[in-house]
Formats: structure tokens, C-alpha cells, sequence
């Protein structure tokens, strides 16, 4: 069902979501190529993380937002 309906902003949060993965990678890459290992290994977990905490969250709003408007009468 959450599928079907398109929630207001889940374009937006679908593109803050591939951002914060390709930013993530370029902060990563930068660190690489300037020989820190220790901080590329850092961004890039932390990048994912990101992610995948805005993702959960993301989610779980939409079903909040689902069942708030299932109710009304």
C-alpha cells in the first residue's frame, strides 16, 4: 500500500538519500587520494550509516503519515 500512493516530498527525500551516498564518495575518494586510509574507511561507514538512518527514518514517517490519513473518516 505504500508503495501505491506517492507520499508529498518522497522525491526529495529520494534524492537527499543518493546525495548523501555520492558526497559521501567523494569525500572518500579525496581522502584516498590523499593517503589517509584511516579517515577514507571513516567517511565511507559513516556515509552508509547516514544513509541508512535517513532511510529508516524516511520510512518510518511514511507510515506514520499512512496511518494518520487511513483514519480519517
Amino acid at each position: 500500500m505504500a508503495n501505491s500512493i506517492e507520499i508529498a516530498g518522497s522525491q526529495t527525500e529520494r534524492r537527499i538519500g543518493w546525495l548523501t551516498l555520492v558526497f559521501g564518495g567523494i569525500a572518500t575518494a579525496v581522502a584516498a587520494a590523499g593517503h589517509h586510509k584511516v579517515w577514507a574507511q571513516g567517511l565511507v561507514l559513516g556515509a552508509a550509516l547516514g544513509w541508512l538512518n535517513f532511510r529508516w527514518l524516511g520510512r518510518g514517517l511514511d507510515a506514520l503519515v499512512l496511518a494518520s490519513t487511513a483514519q480519517q473518516p
